[in-house]
């Protein structure tokens, strides 16, 4: 089986083209749609920083919607808030990892007219057997970059459910090697990796749950772990002096990361209040399989135990 139709396969997509990266992807989602150009496309504020990059690349103007702390994603009341008579695509993000609320977000989108793209980078893998995630947007993209679910190195996909919008996507990536293709060294391992992927999620459910038992409600602001998740890293909202704790940690040899800083810090415009507290506040805890039990009960130890008055 071609990795095209092992990705297809897997996410229950009607055609699933390689890309040179998820930005790449992104890109080609956004011009092969044919927008007018400086159309605006929304997107969470809290999001890796490559989607907005990949927006504006394309010629096209970030939208910034907030996000809500129940979930860290942006949902359909905070998107809805954006749109505006320029709002040509809704780019549907899942937090890291976390399941926004997809359904409902394709029902906002379909209402308005929207292009509606699913990015499910951090989410390979999630959803149900009857429904995939990365299945619901009229164009989905997937990264197999670095610290992605499955890492190669390189490459993505552009997964497409709209069959007047494939021959333009297909066609623009075959025609510019700049987006198109996943690396030649980097397919097997992509193949390989997949064939593994439900040890892989089931190993990282293992260890978040490792840190939700552990972790002090009096600490961090925890959140659950679905049976179909996909748990990117456990992703918290500490309570206490973060920047403190991650001198803490990196004194101990400890990996707790704060991605993602709010975007709306670097545009002009307003805030974003719940974005602004997520950037203040979140932590990551790695889960990815292979960290050890013993690691993770140290991160545990330290950030239940810290006092960062000292």
């Amino acid at each position: 089986m071609s990795l095209e139709a092992q990705l297809a396969a897997l996410i229950g997509s009607a055609h699933a083209l390689p890309t040179r990266s998820g930005s790449a992807a992104i890109v080609a989602a956004l011009t092969s749609a044919g927008f007018s150009p400086h159309a605006e496309v929304i997107m969470p504020a809290i999001c890796c920083p490559a989607v907005f990059s990949s927006i504006a690349f394309a010629g096209f103007t970030p939208q910034l919607a907030d996000v809500a702390l129940s979930d860290l994603c942006s949902g359909p009341a905070e998107i809805e808030a954006q749109i505006s008579s320029r709002t040509a695509a809704i780019i549907a993000v899942h937090s890291y990892g976390r399941r926004c609320a997809i359904e409902e977000i394709s029902s906002l989108a379909k209402d308005r007219g929207l292009l509606l793209i699913e990015d499910a980078c951090l989410a390979l893998g999630g959803g149900s057997d009857s429904r995939r995630l990365g299945s619901y947007g009229d164009l989905s993209i997937l990264s197999f970059g670095y610290d992605k679910i499955i890492d190669s190195g390189g490459g993505g996909a552009l997964l497409c459910n709209d069959d007047r919008l494939y021959p333009s996507a297909r066609g623009l990536l075959n025609a510019n090697p700049l987006l198109g293709d996943i690396p030649a060294e980097n397919r097997k391992f992509v193949a390989e990796r997949l064939a593994g992927l439900p040890e892989e999620l089931a190993s990282r459910r293992e260890n978040a749950r490792l840190y939700r038992d552990g972790l002090s409600e009096e600490r961090v602001q925890k959140y659950p772990i679905e049976e179909d998740a996909v748990v990117w890293r456990y992703s918290v909202l500490y309570r206490g002096d973060r920047n403190a704790l991650l001198s803490a940690a990196a004194d101990e040899n400890i990996i707790i990361t704060a991605h993602y800083p709010s975007l709306a810090r670097f545009r002009t415009g307003p805030l974003l209040p719940n974005a602004e507290t997520v950037s203040a506040q979140v932590i990551n805890l790695l889960v990815r399989a292979g960290t050890g039990h013993d690691s993770i009960e140290r991160t545990i130890r330290l950030i239940n135990e810290f006092d960062g008055s000292s």
